[in-house]
């Protein structure tokens, strides 16, 4: 990947709806929601920066200023942190600064899905291709998924991350049609949103992660919402794929969607098992807890 096709941008779209994982989003919005000691929202930032990313744009609820406020610099409140707990716990904060440059607000006025969220970005992103990173989708990777998938783009068109998934489970995602040569990059050549499992004829799914052409903007708007006034990012590509070519890759890695409570609980273990400094204690729990389940069974 060149510098003049490398990707800038990173799209994020936080103004979902924060039904999911009560009570714990009464107050906290999901994206906020920590991962051991760090919200999902900073870990899809760090993504979008190891891959290149230098300007993060936030798709956020009307009105909503978290994001402004957990980004900002607060020097009083870190030198506070470094004088009662020292400089590494300060240094831990100053991570999650970003500056005024490098992050932009911008609202969704309205909740009409995930293909409009992203269009919000349009003015932002301008003729450049661009990433998405949906941060509830918490990808555990080496290289990070986002990372992975600019090192293997062309400049060209588009690509999405996919996961194989069971046949339970592809009426929960945006579904792509695949001509499988067997390798990690593939061609995508139909997309369907929540599909029946009865009558899909894939199970490779989409993943929270894109890199989309500016092309995409228009095929937003000329996309209709569907029978719940959504406009679906995943048939907005789908308009794409007559004329842009539009790839997938087989990331390496796991993927765990946090936005629903056995995924949010399976990232905290595997995250902890990666850690130096937590690894052996959360092993050890691990392991007694599955003694104790055995023995009440």
């Amino acid at each position: 990947m060149s510098a003049e096709t490398s990707i800038k941008t990173a799209v994020f779209p936080v103004a979902g709806d924060r039904s999911p994982l009560q009570p714990a989003t009464r107050a906290t919005p999901k994206e906020l929601l920590p991962i051991l000691d760090k919200p999902m929202i900073q870990l899809a930032v760090e993504e979008a920066r190891a891959a290149g990313c230098e300007r993060f744009v936030f798709v956020t609820r009307p009105g909503a200023t978290h994001l402004q406020h957990y980004f900002a610099a607060d020097p009083a409140y870190e030198a506070t942190l470094e004088a009662r707990y020292g400089a590494e716990v300060a240094e831990a904060s100053r991570s999650a600064r970003l500056s005024p440059e490098e992050a932009v607000f911008v609202e969704q006025r309205e909740r009409r899905g995930l293909g409009d969220a992203v269009a919000c970005a349009r003015e932002v992103v301008g003729d450049a291709p661009f990433a998405v990173l949906l941060p509830d989708d918490v990808i555990l990777g080496a290289p990070p998924a986002l990372a992975q998938m600019t090192a293997r783009w062309d400049g060209r068109g588009a690509m999405i991350a996919g996961i194989e998934v069971t046949r339970l489970q592809v009426s929960r995602y945006g579904v792509m049609r695949i001509d499988d040569t067997g390798g990690d990059i593939v061609d995508v050549t139909g997309l369907e949103e929540k599909p029946d499992s009865d009558v899909t004829a894939s199970n490779f799914a989409i993943t929270g992660r894109y890199i989309l052409p500016s092309t995409i903007f228009d095929a937003i708007a000329q996309t209709p919402a569907d029978a719940n006034g959504a406009v679906q990012l995943t048939d907005a590509i789908a308009r794409l794929i007559s004329h842009t070519p539009t790839r997938a890759l087989r990331f390496t890695g796991e993927r765990f969607d946090c936005g629903r409570l056995g995924g949010l609980v399976r990232a905290q273990v595997a995250f902890a098992l990666q850690r130096e400094e937590l690894k052996d204690d959360a092993a050890a729990y691990m392991r007694r807890a599955l003694l104790r389940l055995d023995q009440t069974r």
